[in-house]
């Protein structure tokens, strides 16, 4: 996915959420002619609103951050769908930032005369991932329906490293980053162990992202 879309590997973990997020949205052997979103959620994919990783759009400015011959508008490429309803994950090539908005306009993506059964098969890579044997409660609270209407603007830059994590919001982020911890802890994600001579260390980084509050 990375190599098609032209894009960064610092952006190689959201490369993997997305490629889970339309994976669940794909009929397969083992789910026949449903959807894993189907059987485990029991809500339908909505293909209108998937775009395949990579994809150009337009992302709307707000207006305080426009100067007065500016752009209303700038070219950004899509990296993954929020969890919440609240829009899509971009990459800011130009700023290395990764920035989250619902205000947006896929400009490869405007024509309207294709079924839905033939634009999933456009807009989505078929995709070799293997289904284990996760808990799919967490998977179905995390990859809610992405978007009903496109009416509401955000606009957050969201840390791609520690560092800049550091910079701004810092208490927030570190409380954010030990509860994460400490969810692990408690489900057993994984143990310490002594290192034997020839193991190979497993590199991690951490994946920072902003969950917001439904509007009721």
């Amino acid at each position: 996915m990375l190599r098609v879309s032209g894009l960064e590997k610092q952006v190689w973990s959201y490369a993997y959420k997305c490629a889970a997020y339309i994976q669940n949205r794909i009929p397969n052997s083992r789910t026949g002619t449903m959807t894993p979103l189907e059987l485990w959620c029991g809500r339908r994919p909505q293909p209108k609103r998937t775009f395949p990783f990579g994809a150009k759009a337009i992302v709307h400015i707000p207006t305080e951050k426009q100067g007065k011959l500016d752009d209303r508008g700038k070219l950004y490429q899509l990296i993954g769908f929020k969890d919440d309803n609240q829009g899509y994950f971009f990459w800011d090539n130009e700023n290395k930032k990764i920035l989250n908005s619902n205000h947006v306009k896929f400009i490869d993506f405007q024509t309207n005369d294709q079924s839905d059964k033939m634009k999933i098969h456009n807009l989505l890579n078929k995709l070799e991932l293997k289904l284990g044997k996760e808990n799919t409660k967490g998977i179905c609270d995390e990859q809610d329906n992405v978007l009903d209407n496109l009416t509401n603007v955000t606009d957050i830059e969201i840390p791609t490293n520690m560092n800049e994590a550091k910079s701004s919001n810092w208490d927030k982020w570190q409380a954010a980053i030990e509860r994460e911890l400490m969810s692990f802890l408690e489900m057993n994600v994984w143990m310490p162990i002594e290192k034997q001579v020839n193991m190979k260390i497993i590199k991690t980084e951490f994946v920072f992202y902003l969950k917001q509050k439904r509007e009721s």
